[in-house]
């Protein structure tokens, strides 16, 4: 079954990911979040536009991988090792 376009529900044919990284740490932590897919419209619309911030689906995918590498920091805090935090 092909994948549906997360804005518009055309054929997609991409997916995008985004990678979420801590800077200056090492080691660096990272969490790569789910992938959304987009259809060529939708994603060129969301490389030209700038309008990458109306996606809900990329809001919802950001959130557990901000979470996650959230979490991972505080662990590294309250065992003593140190990280920057992510804003």
């Amino acid at each position: 079954m092909k994948k549906l376009c997360s804005c518009c529900s055309e054929p997609a044919d991409y997916s995008l990911a985004l990678i979420v990284s801590t800077v200056g740490v090492s080691p660096r932590n990272q969490r790569c979040s789910p992938v959304v897919p987009f259809c060529k419209n939708c994603i060129h619309a969301l490389a030209t536009e700038q309008c990458w911030w109306g996606s809900t689906a990329l809001f919802n995918a950001l959130q557990p991988a901000y979470t996650t590498i959230k979490q991972d920091c505080n662990h590294r805090l309250d065992t003593g090792v140190t990280c920057s935090e992510a804003h």
